[in-house]
């Protein structure tokens, strides 16, 4: 009966009763000097589900039961106390719902009160969002209500979220009561919270009815999504804070020396939009490093660069790339006739019938190249640059006719090539659990497209190259298995195409491709996630690392049975000592794991 009356106590709790639970016993354990890793060991009870617990997560009835033995407390009292002692935690908890339909999003924007459109600490993008959110909500405050304007409402809603699903992100939203004091008065104003993120973030959870996203009011989050640490840093020094005695130091001293670094490399957070990417970590030390010892860059040919195509000071060489790339997957469609491709343009159209559709359709069928289809090249190509560039990277004009002198130029250069995929035509991610995206691949080989004017960043072209051929060739999940034996940059600007088989260029037997490249993005994995803390210490560093490793590990589609079972032995054996390794370990791999037969 005891046990049934605990269950039930602990399905009713509220939202600010787990809160209140996880504050007695924070407190009951700092009042016995006790810190997270003593009370696991003292009570059985795993490190993780005292972190939990503590955090106002939850917590079951048996691991409570343990819990208030450890304390000499009764559980039942234990519940009655933190039913009657609730209180709001000081870290507002949210779950904001996903925004998939233009009706949802449109009256998210209706309602009355505050509005916060990406509050700090998130992806610049949201700068970009804002922007479109408050034009739309402008529009939606207006008078006219008639039918025609709702429709039109509804398609540049649907325009919004499908432009944001394409460049990779997802908007959430919700609608609260938010509380603040004013001269010892609790004040509520009703407000509305809309945040777009990638929709590889670490916060998005599934559940019965779609994607929420868990967001978290905390001025240390935001202070470490602001200096670059992430989400796996913060729970590290969360961890600190909590479950050390000396938390507040050791967290102060890793702040401090990432500050340094940060500051000595004069870092310009804002001008990436997603933190580090696969790009960066390939021009990089550690990543240039890497492939040398993989590759032999040097048999890969140098360009002639010559007689470049000549661009206005009105063009932004950046605007030009993107609406180029754009251009050159439209000639690749219409010459590979029969292939199955569709351009991605295209696909994020709310209406097959507007007038961008039939530019595009146009072209397909007859080949002619229409004025109006550059300017929404050109038009796509300044959103994208304005939700990926600073404000003072970002295009100040536009000069369609500049910009269609332009790309008529680099079209006639590139229609001396043939482009005509014969099996498979590709563009898109190259793997689901990084945003790495290829210019193309045709048949079976992977191509990058450059507009640049000289050859003297060849050398990082190759890098970016090859380090797109390894997240390709990787183990972890994608939607193809990409067969690539060429690879190739086209310099846009000059005509030229420099293609060069994969096999030369191997230091290492191409039958341990998928080891090479898991390791390559094992070393990815660490220096994005903690890159500014190289050098803080040894064994913190192993301990990044090897965390950065086992992350990966979980991310290797299909499981190997060996590295289920250990996980599972893992599991069981914390279960029975009730103690749950902190630090992650080096899991020693067979020599023939990723190895092709």
């Amino acid at each position: 009966m005891v046990q049934l009356a605990v269950w039930r106590m602990l399905s009713d709790m509220s939202f600010e009763e787990k809160q209140s639970l996880g504050q007695i016993l924070r407190q009951k354990r700092e009042a016995k000097n006790w810190t997270q890793e003593h009370l696991a060991g003292a009570s059985g009870v795993p490190l993780r589900s005292v972190q939990r617990a503590e955090k106002g997560e939850g917590i079951g009835k048996e691991n409570l039961s343990s819990l208030a033995s450890a304390f000499g407390i009764d559980v039942q009292d234990l519940l009655r106390k933190a039913k009657t002692e609730k209180e709001i935690s000081p870290e507002l908890r949210l779950s904001l719902q996903q925004i998939t339909k233009p009706e949802d999003l449109i009256g998210f924007l209706m309602k009355k009160g505050n509005f916060h459109f990406g509050p700090p600490g998130e992806d610049s993008f949201n700068e970009y969002l804002g922007e479109q959110l408050i034009d739309l909500q402008s529009e939606i405050s207006s008078d006219n209500s008639t039918l025609a304007n709702l429709q039109k409402l509804k398609k540049k809603a649907a325009h919004v979220i499908a432009q944001s699903k394409h460049l990779g992100f997802f908007i959430f939203a919700v609608h609260y009561q938010e509380e603040f004091h004013r001269q010892s008065k609790l004040i509520k104003k009703p407000t509305t919270i809309i945040i777009a993120t990638h929709q590889q973030d670490q916060r998005i959870k599934k559940t019965s009815k779609g994607f929420i996203l868990d967001y978290i009011m905390d001025s240390r989050r935001q202070m470490l999504a602001q200096l670059g640490g992430g989400s796996p840093f913060y729970d590290w020094m969360q961890d600190q804070l909590i479950s050390k005695l000396d938390g507040k130091e050791r967290v102060g001293i890793v702040l401090k020396k990432m500050n340094d670094r940060i500051s000595k490399r004069n870092m310009n957070l804002n001008s990436r939009s997603h933190g580090a990417t696969i790009r960066d970590y390939a021009k990089s030390q550690k990543g240039k490093a890497f492939l040398n010892e993989h590759f032999n860059l040097a048999k890969f040919s140098r360009p002639n660069l010559s007689c470049a195509v000549e661009l206005s000071s009105e063009c932004n060489p950046n605007v030009l790339g993107v609406a180029f790339d754009q251009l050159l997957l439209f000639l690749l469609q219409r010459q590979s006739d029969g292939v199955e491709f569709e351009h991605p343009l295209f696909r994020v159209l709310p209406d097959r019938r507007c007038r961008e559709a039939r530019n595009i359709k146009h072209y397909l069928t007859s080949g002619k190249l229409s004025d109006e289809l550059l300017d929404n090249l050109v038009q796509s190509a300044v959103a994208h640059q304005k939700s990926y560039l600073p404000k003072r990277g970002r295009p100040k004009g536009i000069s369609f006719i500049e910009y269609r002198t332009a790309l008529k130029s680099l079209y006639d250069l590139a229609m001396r090539f043939s482009w005509s995929a014969k099996q498979f035509l590709y563009h898109g991610s190259l793997a689901d659990f990084f945003a790495v995206s290829a210019d193309f691949i045709m048949d079976d080989i992977l191509v990058e497209v450059k507009t640049t004017k000289d050859a003297h960043r060849h050398s990082e072209h190759i890098a970016q190259l090859l380090a797109y051929y390894l997240v390709s060739q990787s183990p972890t999940r994608k939607s193809h298995e990409f067969q690539i034996n060429e690879l190739a940059i086209y310099y846009a600007r000059h005509g030229e195409c420099l293609r060069q088989p994969v096999a030369p260029l191997l230091r290492f037997p191409k039958k341990h491709l998928k080891r090479v490249a898991f390791d390559f993005l094992v070393g990815f994995q660490f220096w994005s996630d903690y890159g500014c803390l190289d050098g803080i210490s040894t064994r913190q560093t192993r301990e990044f690392s090897d965390a950065s490793f086992n992350r990966m590990l979980k991310a290797v589609y299909p499981r190997p049975d060996w590295l289920t079972d250990i996980f599972e032995a893992e599991d069981s054996q914390n279960q029975k000592t009730g103690l749950t390794l902190r630090r992650s370990r080096r899991i020693q791999i067979p020599d023939d794991f990723l190895i092709e037969k």
